[in-house]
């Protein structure tokens, strides 16, 4: 019943731990050292969001890619609604005719959740963008503007030309929660999905990505 804050000793009867996760560029292979610039841009972390509107605002044409990581992510839907503002703005600007957009998911559907899956699916059909499932990012070549990407179904690489590349990065839980007694033998907090409280104290429960 005790928890620590700035080496403080603190008590408390409930605990609810709501840290959230670690967003990981550098899982993908060139990630870092080409995110905000060359066309490679997040809207993930603090300042990289601008740089996908200054990306988006400029394209007259050329093949925009979209990602989703092999793991649990912060907000799973974001890196599929960039898709779809992207397709809107080119639209608005009349040369949506003249660029392919497709998201390459690592999931093995659209979306993790089949109710959704199904109408996100004809959403992307209708709007005319591609899809890729099973399909991870795992290294990138900013100045050659090329993505490589694993098939995780069959193991095979394929590398893909881009004039956007919007990333939605890997993530993983933070050292404080994922080595401490809380943690799941994945890292993150041990709780019940359906109430949020701890399986083994019964007093802690977490909320959002941890």
């Amino acid at each position: 019943k005790q928890w620590y804050q700035r080496r403080v000793r603190v008590t408390y009867d409930y605990l609810i731990v709501a840290l959230g996760l670690e967003i990981r560029f550098d899982k993908v292979n060139g990630l870092t050292e080409t995110l905000g610039k060359n066309g490679v841009c997040s809207n993930y972390g603090a300042g990289n969001a601008d740089y996908t509107w200054e990306v988006l605002s400029a394209v007259k044409g050329g093949d925009l890619l979209f990602t989703f990581p092999n793991g649990p992510i912060k907000c799973a839907g974001a890196p599929q609604k960039i898709m779809y503002l992207a397709d809107a703005h080119l639209r608005k600007a009349g040369v949506r005719r003249n660029c392919s957009l497709t998201y390459h998911t690592a999931l093995p559907a659209i979306f993790g959740v089949p109710k959704y899956a199904s109408v996100l699916s004809s959403l992307a059909r209708k709007k005319g963008c591609g899809v890729e499932t099973k399909s991870n990012l795992v290294e990138v070549d900013g100045e050659k503007k090329e993505a490589v990407f694993e098939n995780l179904e069959t193991g095979e690489y394929s590398t893909h030309t881009f004039d956007m590349l919007h990333v939605g990065p890997p993530c993983a839980p933070l050292p404080v929660y994922a080595t401490s007694p809380l943690a799941d033998s994945a890292g993150w907090v041990d709780v019940n999905k359906h109430t949020l409280q701890h399986n083994k104290y019964e007093n802690v429960f977490a909320i959002g990505d941890c």
